[in-house]
């Protein structure tokens, strides 16, 4: 399992594998995000919790992402399956921008994405088979 940081100035800020594939014309990994970056409001001043996010997961692999409470770790969860809107870079996933879909293709592309949050809130008399 490959796992990314959190920094701890509450910004999540990643290596830049996606973009220097990209730049060397490697074949690209299942999941690319490059240049990403999300930035609230917090009492009407500007607080960017995503600092150009890149990063990059091959088909298969198994990857975490860790930090400290409010690092941004689950607003780049969020705005990689859209739940979240980022304010500007790339997520691809299968070779598909999803931050370029509309709404019902990106209604079709999530039956094929999955994620597990924090609070994934399972019933405990059942199985994920069930």
């Amino acid at each position: 399992m490959r796992a990314a940081f959190a920094s701890t100035d509450g910004t999540a800020s990643f290596d830049g594998t996606a973009e220097k594939r990209r730049v060397r014309g490697q074949r690209m990994s299942y999941v690319e995000i490059a240049g990403l970056r999300k930035t609230f409001a917090i009492r009407g001043h500007p607080f960017e919790v995503l600092k150009g996010v890149s990063l990059s997961v091959e088909k298969g692999e198994i990857f975490g992402i860790i930090g400290f409470s409010g690092a941004g770790k689950s607003t780049l969860a969020r705005c990689i399956n859209r739940l979240e809107e980022a304010d500007e870079g790339e997520i691809r996933i299968g070779g598909t921008d999803i931050r370029k879909l509309g709404k019902d293709a990106l209604l079709r592309e999530r039956r094929n994405i999955g994620m597990v949050f924090q609070q994934f809130n399972l019933f405990e008399a059942k199985t994920v088979y069930e």
